[in-house]
C-alpha cells in the first residue's frame, strides 16, 4: 500500500516535469503523420529533420546575436529551424517522389544516418560531446505551439488542399487522370511535415540545457513511427494521444522499477496493436467522430467515415 501511495505521489510531478518533452513529441508525431498518414508516403528517418531543426536553432541561440532578447532570439531560432528542415525536406522530396515504391523510406533512412554522422563530427556545435544551450522556451510556450500545430493540421486536413492530397493517397491513378500533379502535391506535404519537425527541434533545443547527436539516433525515428502507427495513420487526435502515452511510458515504468524492461513493454504493445487492431487506436477517425460528439460538431462539413 505504501508503494502504491508513493507511486501516485510521484506520478504527478513526473508528468509535470515531462510536459516539455510530451509537447515536443506530439508535434513530431503530427508532423510525421502528415507525411505517412495524410499523404500516404513512407518516411522512416524523421528524426533527421528533427536534428536539423534542433541544431539550426541551437546555432542561433548559442552563436547568434547576443543583443537580442530571449523572446526575439527564440522566435528567430524557430524560423531558422523551420526553414532549414523544410529546405532539407524539399531537397529530398523533389527527386525521390518522382520514383515509385519505397525509395522515399530508403532515402529518409539514409538522410537520418548521414545527419547524425555529420553532427558527430561538427566541431562548430561541439561534435560528439554536444553543446550547452540556453533555456528559452517555457512549458506554456511549448504547449501554445502544440495548440497552434493542431490548428494548422486541422485546417489543412479539411481544406481543399488536404482533401486533394487524401484523394491522391487513396487512388493516385484516378487523381492523376483528372489533372492532379502528384509530385507537386506530395512535395508540398513533405516540406510542411519536415518544417513542423524543425519547429519541434527548435523547441527541444530551447527547452533543454544540453544537445548532442546521440539524442537523434535512428531509434528516435522508430519511436516516432510507432506513435503514428499506434495512434492511427491519418488521425490527428489518435496520434496525439499515442505520442503522450509513449512519451510517458518510460517514466511510468521507472516508478514501478521496470525501466530495465522498457523495450520489452514497448515491443509487446506494438505487437499487440498490430495483431489486434492494425488500424491503430483511432484508425482514421477523430474524437469528434464519436457518436456523442458527432451531432454537435462536424468539422469542415466532413461526411461520416465508413
Amino acid at each position: 500500500m505504501d508503494t502504491v501511495l508513493r507511486i501516485i505521489n510521484e506520478l504527478g510531478p513526473t508528468i509535470y516535469s515531462s510536459l516539455e518533452l510530451i509537447g515536443i513529441y506530439v508535434i513530431l508525431a503530427l508532423s510525421l503523420n502528415m507525411i505517412n498518414g495524410m499523404a500516404g508516403m513512407f518516411s522512416i528517418g524523421h528524426a533527421g529533420f528533427w536534428a536539423v531543426g534542433a541544431y539550426s536553432a541551437a546555432a542561433v541561440t548559442v552563436h547568434g546575436p547576443a543583443a537580442l532578447g530571449g523572446p526575439a532570439l527564440l522566435l528567430l531560432s524557430i524560423v531558422a529551424a523551420m526553414i532549414a528542415a523544410g529546405a532539407a525536406g524539399f531537397i529530398l522530396a523533389v527527386p525521390c517522389l518522382r520514383l515509385t515504391g519505397d525509395y522515399l523510406a530508403i532515402v529518409t533512412l539514409g538522410f537520418s544516418i548521414i545527419i547524425v554522422t555529420l553532427l558527430y563530427n561538427f566541431e562548430y556545435m561541439g561534435a560528439a560531446t554536444g553543446v550547452s544551450t540556453p533555456i528559452l522556451a517555457s512549458k506554456g510556450f511549448i504547449w501554445f505551439m502544440v495548440l497552434l500545430t493542431l490548428i494548422v493540421y486541422y485546417r489543412l486536413q479539411y481544406s481543399s488542399l488536404g482533401r486533394t492530397i487524401q484523394a491522391l493517397r487513396e487512388d493516385e491513378i484516378a487523381a492523376q487522370s483528372v489533372g492532379l500533379n502528384r509530385v507537386r502535391l506530395k512535395t508540398t506535404v513533405f516540406v510542411i511535415g519536415a518544417a513542423m519537425a524543425g519547429l519541434a527541434g527548435a523547441l527541444y533545443a530551447s527547452s533543454q540545457t544540453y544537445l548532442s547527436p546521440a539524442g537523434f539516433e535512428f531509434d528516435k525515428s522508430i519511436k516516432l513511427l510507432t506513435m503514428v502507427v499506434l495512434g492511427g495513420l491519418g488521425s490527428i487526435t489518435g496520434v496525439a494521444v499515442a505520442a503522450i502515452l509513449l512519451t510517458l511510458l518510460p517514466e511510468v515504468l521507472r516508478l514501478f522499477s521496470l525501466d530495465a524492461y522498457q523495450m520489452l513493454v514497448f515491443s509487446a504493445m506494438l505487437l499487440l496493436m498490430v495483431l489486434m487492431r492494425p488500424q491503430g487506436l483511432m484508425g482514421r477517425f477523430e474524437v469528434w467522430d464519436l457518436p456523442i460528439l458527432r451531432r454537435y460538431w462536424r468539422p469542415g462539413g466532413a461526411e461520416s467515415k465508413a
